[in-house]
């Protein structure tokens, strides 16, 4: 809770805490059919408007939906027209028995502001928004702020909808880099759901690279493995061997 500074209700509310025709003056006789208000007459400078015009002229300025958006009043709302040094409308709509809704309007038919005023005895709490500000004996005492923090959200693992693809085999390869710049062959290898572990060739003094990468092929070649779509990714600097892979891929 923040307190403020001791003042006068007058001083600091912009709408009055007190309901009271003797503190507000009479309200303004209106007309009204079906109970709902159809007439508000206000007189500005000696001409007389409908300030229920006016309002809905205005509402076009508020986005559809808005809680701001009044386009009617029942005729159990009092209106009045309040002198102050610059003249409004005071709207005031019984919600409970304890419980006081005003909404402010300009001469103009602009909405300026709108509270709820909650009375038990001679405390009033006026609530707008997170806002509330304490009132006692007309005189507003302190404010205070609600905070809501929002719950940190648990994430469920949703079932799998989906199955994974058992023919999928992957081919690798590793090289060197000769004295000549040239990436080389050392070592060959492939992995698939049909084998436990992974089928890897390495170049020694029987098999020279040629020979790695035909004998791999020989065995992709093999039945066992016609449904499985092989991948590699290392082609970078070693194109030479994986044509024989990306030939091997294309059958």
């Amino acid at each position: 809770m923040v307190p403020s500074i001791r003042r006068s209700t007058t001083a600091s509310l912009s709408i009055p805490s007190n309901t009271e025709e003797n503190y507000l003056g009479k309200a303004l006789f209106v007309v009204g059919e079906n109970n709902i208000v159809t007439y508000i007459p206000v007189n500005i400078q000696g001409v007389l408007i409908n300030l229920l015009d006016k309002i809905n002229e205005k509402n076009h300025l508020i986005r559809n939906k808005h809680k701001d958006i009044r386009t009617s009043f029942d005729m159990s709302c009092k209106f009045y027209h309040i002198k102050s040094r610059i003249d409004y409308i005071l709207v005031i709509r019984i919600l409970k028995d304890n419980q006081v809704e005003k909404i402010k309007y300009s001469l103009s038919g602009v909405l300026l502001s709108s509270v709820v005023d909650t009375t038990d005895g001679n405390k009033v709490s006026r609530f707008r928004g997170s806002e509330t500000l304490h009132i006692v004996d007309n005189i507003a005492m302190d404010k205070s702020n609600k905070i809501t923090f929002k719950p940190i959200e648990s994430y469920k693992v949703k079932s799998r909808t989906w199955w994974a693809n058992p023919n999928i085999g992957v081919i690798d390869l590793e090289t060197y880099l000769e004295d000549d710049n040239i990436h080389k062959l050392y070592a060959l290898g492939f992995r698939t759901n049909l084998n436990e572990n992974p089928v890897v060739y390495y170049i020694d003094k029987k098999f020279n690279r040629n020979v790695l990468v035909l004998n791999m092929i020989d065995e992709l070649l093999r039945p066992k493995y016609k449904n499985i779509t092989f991948y590699s990714h290392k082609k970078r600097g070693r194109l030479w061997c994986c044509i024989y892979t990306k030939d091997f891929i294309r059958l």
